[in-house]
């Protein structure tokens, strides 16, 4: 089978690695944030434990949220929405502020669970049961990788050529505005994948 000529297989895969990349930079760059701009030890612990409690509870939730939202497309969009609160309390909290921070944490592993969750069922959707379908499990780990990969090494280039002062500010940006940013052109990317791929009619690995 000639996966690229199936409908919806461009779409699938870059909605899966750019969730893959919203996901990776905001469990990577969190830590960074929290040790440069929040005068708490713990924080660099707590921070991103607080994402994970967050990612926990939405993947619980997430089978209840589907049946509610049948269309993936619809329901990322709401889980990017959720990425952009869980962004704007980070800039709006005051700087260093540890609770501000935390509940924004919160939010975002909320939101990146269920956009992970959502990418998933899409690809075992435009799978199905085709025999040939581990190319497409292949291809798109694949793209994962090579995204997250050359995103991480022009952040960590970037960083050598800033302050230590500026520190801060650029790592809070790669965990908010960088993941922000997959979220939005994930969410695009699945307007493009015909209705009955993203309706989850098939139910074979639907959460």
């Amino acid at each position: 089978m000639d996966w690229f000529k199936t409908p919806g297989f461009f779409g699938v895969l870059s909605n899966y690695f750019l969730t893959r990349l919203c996901v990776n930079t905001l469990q990577l760059y969190l830590p960074f944030f929290a040790i440069y701009t929040i005068p708490v030890a713990s924080a660099v612990a707590t921070v991103p434990l607080t994402a994970y409690i967050g990612m926990c509870i939405s993947s619980t939730l997430a089978p209840h949220v589907n049946t509610f939202i049948k269309d993936a497309a619809y329901l990322y969009t709401c889980a990017t929405m959720c990425t952009f609160l869980g962004t704007v309390i980070v800039f709006l909290s005051p700087t260093g502020s540890y609770l501000g921070v935390s509940f924004a944490s919160l939010v975002l592993g909320l939101s990146c669970a269920q956009l992970m969750v959502t990418t998933q069922t899409q690809v075992c959707e435009l799978v199905g049961h085709n025999a040939n379908g581990g190319i497409v499990f292949g291809m798109n780990s694949f793209a994962d990788k090579v995204s997250t990969g050359l995103v991480i090494y022009g952040i960590q280039q970037l960083a050598q050529t800033v302050d230590t002062a500026s520190l801060g500010g650029m790592y809070e940006k790669a965990a908010t505005i960088v993941p922000l940013t997959c979220a939005v052109l994930g969410s695009l990317s699945l307007f493009t994948v015909p209705l009955d791929i993203r309706a989850r009619v098939h139910g074979d690995c639907n959460s």
